[in-house]
């Protein structure tokens, strides 16, 4: 039976992605958001109005989400226009997407979305 001898070489080896969770150039990994992750999302920011019931004639489930949320839709909640951004101008935490900072739950959302 043979010996094992450790490994002989100035060439530097490469961290295993599988162990530390990067890409094989060392850079990091994008996070995988599911598409029930997004819509779970979307239901605590805008279920009230578009999942609970269908205000603006606009309403989404679970099945329908990947196709009624849409570019469309994404461009209605990134809009600064008071007569087209969601939530709607007079609601609760309405206001222009340019001035919502990134921690806000509608800017995190739209990110993702845009993703």
């Amino acid at each position: 039976m043979g010996t094992c001898l450790p490994a002989r070489s100035s060439d530097p080896l490469p961290a295993r992605t599988t162990i530390t969770g990067g890409t094989p150039d060392g850079g990091s990994q994008a996070e995988t958001y599911l598409t029930s992750d997004l819509y779970a999302q979307f239901k605590s920011i805008c279920g009230g109005c578009h999942v609970e019931s269908s205000l603006g004639n606009f309403s989404v489930t679970a099945s329908t989400f990947p196709t009624v949320v849409d570019q469309t839709v994404y461009g209605i909640i990134t809009s600064d226009d008071p007569s087209v951004y969601m939530p709607p101008a007079g609601s609760p935490n309405a206001m222009p997407f340019s001035q919502r900072a990134s921690t806000d739950p509608v800017y995190q959302l739209a990110t993702l979305l845009n993703q």
